[in-house]
């Protein structure tokens, strides 16, 4: 999951704002049945590595959070131009 998501960032001739998507596409690990969340935090758990997992797990949301804003607001920057012209 993780290197098809590096190996979208190499792609030529696609915008970062493309990549971007298909990254966000590619790495969704929260929510739904066999989630991130499930067995993996038990697992860590009961390696003594949950407090790392819970750290990562929220550093790594937090960082898709901020790439979707992000996203969001190309678009509605793009929007406005177009309607602006």
């Amino acid at each position: 999951m993780f290197n098809s998501g590096l190996t979208i960032i190499e792609l030529e001739g696609v915008s970062n704002s493309q990549k971007a998507e298909q990254i966000l596409a590619k790495t969704q690990i929260f929510g739904g049945i066999g989630s991130w969340n499930d067995s993996p935090r038990y697992s860590a758990y009961k390696l003594g590595v949950g407090g790392e997992f819970d750290v990562s797990t929220t550093d790594f949301f937090n960082q898709q959070v901020i790439l979707k804003k992000k996203l969001s607001s190309d678009k509605k920057s793009k929007l406005k131009e177009k309607k602006d012209e």
